[in-house]
């Protein structure tokens, strides 16, 4: 699956304490660039994966105090084996909102809600994702807008839930620039 997921493949295989551990070409978790979609694809495969073998995401934490550190997951044995629909929205740069793996018809909708907040300036295809440019700086929001962006944000997640799209797992899984990083939402389809 990561040899698929990961379009750079696997550099190094090891066992580390016990555990296996893969070290990836590149830099997925780092989250800049042309990395930044396709690590969002890849971790959508492994919550995929790990559905397909009966494993749920119970929760993502940050264990460590570390500088650049990334969250970790836990997962739950529920031995119910399904292959879900899961999808990521990814907030980017100051003004960027990307939708990576999700069904065509998620993006239609991404905009009706986006459009009924806030204004959006361009929108284009960027790489294997669609990419909405919002006015402004909402990711580093001032005055009203602070309020206004998260009003935005539930109204995304509560119209997803809508056409039946849980917020299923949040995770910090970039640095971004100076320190700076965005948590990556995954939606799952709840009839699957």
């Amino acid at each position: 699956m990561l040899k698929r997921a990961w379009f750079q493949g696997i550099q190094d295989e090891r066992d580390y304490h016990g555990y296996p551990e893969f070290k990836l070409r590149g830099n997925p978790w780092l989250g800049q660039g042309e990395e930044a979609v396709y690590s969002r694809v890849l971790m959508v495969g492994i919550l995929r994966l790990m559905e397909q073998h009966g494993w749920r995401h119970l929760t993502s934490i940050d264990i460590s105090k570390k500088s650049c550190d990334k969250d970790s997951l836990f997962f739950e044995f529920t031995g119910i084996v399904c292959n879900p629909t899961i999808f990521s929205i990814s907030l980017n740069q100051t003004d960027r909102l990307r939708i990576i793996e999700a069904p065509s018809d998620v993006p239609k909708l991404v905009r009706s809600i986006i459009q009924g907040l806030w204004k959006i300036q361009d929108e284009r295809n960027y790489n294997t994702a669609f990419e909405f440019k919002l006015l402004g700086n909402p990711w580093m929001a001032q005055g009203s807008d602070t309020v206004q962006i998260r009003v935005l944000l539930m109204r995304l997640i509560s119209g997803l839930r809508s056409a039946g799209y849980r917020l299923y797992a949040t995770v910090d899984m970039n640095a971004g620039n100076d320190g700076y990083d965005l948590d990556s939402w995954f939606f799952r389809r709840e009839d699957s």
